[in-house]
C-alpha cells in the first residue's frame, strides 16, 4: 500500500505485525520505536518486524504522474504504481496516462519508420545514380 491520507507517496518502512492474531504486512511511516510503544500499550498487538521499503526510481516517476489523483481510486493506483500496468476496464482514471504513453510509443514507432523509409530512399538514390 502507498497511500498517505494528505495524498499519494511512497511509505519508508514495511512493517509486519500481528493484530488480534491476524497477521499484517504493511507499508507505513511510522518509526520502529512507534510500534515498540503501542506494542507495550496494546497486548493485542505484536511487532514482528519493520524493514526499511525498497522503492525502484520507475515506481516513483510513476507515482509523480498519478499523485493529484483523489483517494477513491486507491487500488487503481497503487497497483499501477507498483507495477506498470494499467486497469483493463475501458473508463479507468488513468485512461490519460495510458493514451499519452500509447501515443508516445506510436510517435516513436513513426520516427523509426519515417528515418528507415529516408534511409533506404537515399540508398535507392545511390544506386540509381551508380549505374548512370
Amino acid at each position: 500500500m502507498i497511500y498517505y491520507y494528505r495524498g499519494w507517496r511512497l511509505m519508508p518502512h514495511i512493517v509486519r505485525y500481528k493484530d488480534h492474531g491476524e497477521e499484517i504486512k504493511e507499508p507505513r511511516q511510522e518509526s520502529e520505536q512507534y510500534f515498540r510503544d503501542f506494542e507495550e500499550r496494546w497486548e493485542h498487538f505484536e511487532l514482528i518486524d519493520i524493514k526499511d521499503a525498497d522503492y525502484t526510481d520507475e515506481q516513483c516517476r510513476r507515482l509523480e504522474h498519478v499523485k493529484h489523483l483523489p483517494e477513491h481510486y486507491g487500488h487503481m493506483i497503487e497497483d499501477y504504481v507498483k507495477t506498470g500496468i494499467f486497469p483493463e476496464q475501458d473508463d479507468h482514471p488513468l485512461l490519460f496516462l495510458e493514451l499519452k504513453q500509447v501515443n508516445k510509443a506510436l510517435n516513436e514507432s513513426q520516427s523509426k519508420q519515417d528515418e528507415y523509409l529516408l534511409d533506404l530512399e537515399f540508398r535507392t538514390l545511390l544506386l540509381e545514380m551508380g549505374n548512370e
